[in-house]
Formats: C-alpha cells, sequence, structure tokens
C-alpha cells in the first residue's frame, strides 16, 4: 500500500509538471482580446473587476506580477494561469485515482484532459475559471 500511495504521488506530481510545462510553452505574452485584459490589469493592480467572484486569483495573479515590471505583467499573471491549469490536472488524477480505487473501476487519466479543445484555451486565458479548479476538483473528491 506504501508503493501505491508513493507511485501515485509521483505521476500525479509529474502529471501536474507536464501540464504546467506544456501550457507555460503555449501562454500567451500579452492580453487577449475576452477579458484577459481587466482581469490581467485588475490583479496587476488590485482593484476590482466586473465580476466580483475573483478574489483569489487577483491576489494570487497580484502575487504573480510582483516580481515582474508592468510590461510583462500580463504574461506574468497568464503563466500563473497556466500553473493553476497544470494544478488542476494534478488533483485531477489524484481524483481519479481515489475514486477508481474506491469504486474500483479504471477511470479515464487526466492525460487525456490536457489536449483537449477548451482546456488549452482557459489554460493560458487570465480568467478565474482555473484558480478555481484546484479548488473545486479538492472539494468534490
Amino acid at each position: 500500500m506504501k508503493k501505491y500511495h508513493l507511485v501515485n504521488n509521483i505521476l500525479g506530481w509529474l502529471i501536474g509538471f507536464v501540464a504546467c510545462a506544456v501550457y507555460i510553452m503555449t501562454a500567451e505574452a500579452t492580453a487577449s482580446w475576452w477579458d484577459c485584459g481587466e482581469y490581467i490589469a485588475t490583479a496587476f493592480k488590485l482593484q476590482v473587476g466586473h465580476p466580483p467572484g475573483a478574489p483569489t486569483f487577483q491576489i494570487i495573479g497580484r502575487i504573480f506580477s510582483l516580481f515582474t515590471d508592468p510590461l510583462h505583467a500580463a504574461n506574468a499573471v497568464n503563466n500563473m494561469s497556466a500553473v493553476a491549469s497544470g494544478l488542476c490536472i494534478m488533483f485531477l488524477y489524484w481524483t481519479i485515482t481515489l475514486l477508481g480505487k474506491k469504486i474500483l473501476l479504471a477511470g479515464t487519466h487526466p492525460e487525456t484532459y490536457i489536449p483537449s479543445p477548451w482546456t488549452p484555451i482557459y489554460s493560458w486565458n487570465p480568467a478565474s475559471y482555473n484558480v478555481n479548479k484546484p479548488k473545486e476538483r479538492y472539494l468534490r473528491a
């Protein structure tokens, strides 16, 4: 049982790292045409944006953009969103293995979730969707 937990933890971290690497390599360096500009600006200056449910995103985005100059704030916030997406994949893997262990059924592994048509859009999109996904995955487990 200890070996299973060790392998499960290592695989979860490895899958999360690979997902983070893929998302960071494909992250946009500037803001795109959606609400990204507003999210980046409100995270960089800690202002109030129009969606009131994104304070976690804004605080974490501010932490990521603290160590950059204003010209690279968009890249920092986009990378933060990519890291949050990678963490989502990691927690998704652990959730599926936990449920699979409990139900004794094989589930779909999150490696199939990485190249899905919608995930890459939201991985570099600095919106609050990706920051809340790991929390949702953890709470649903």
